[in-house]
């Protein structure tokens, strides 16, 4: 083979295969590969924030409604304390006897 062929080859199939256009857009085609590989990555970045975002608000909600029932049964148990020293103070000291009375006289204003 001459060098004449060898080129002639060389040229045809760059020519016709894309292959110069190929050469000459090699720098560009890098970048847009690049770019997209960026905004794949961006994208997975984005919802794997969002899928945390929803994890917290769903824990937040869930806190929320701990601290609610929390303070509910905190003031039930303040109202059966309050309750209880109320009926310790009615409690009649006589066990034997017919009428037990408490120990106050006013016992029913400590009633309401």
């Amino acid at each position: 083979m001459d060098w004449n062929t060898i080129i002639t080859s060389l040229l045809g199939g760059l020519l016709t295969g894309g292959g110069l256009a190929g050469v000459v857009y090699f720098k560009e085609n890098k970048r847009n590969k690049q770019l997209q590989n960026d905004i794949l990555a961006s994208t997975q970045w984005k919802e794997l924030f969002e899928k945390e975002e929803a994890k917290n608000e769903k824990l937040n909600a869930k806190l929320d409604a701990s601290y609610k029932e929390n303070s509910l049964l905190r003031d039930k148990n303040n109202d059966l304390s309050t309750q209880n020293a109320v009926l310790k103070i009615l409690k009649c000291e006589i066990i034997a006897c017919e009428k037990r009375e408490p120990p106050i006289k006013n016992a029913n204003k400590l009633k309401q």
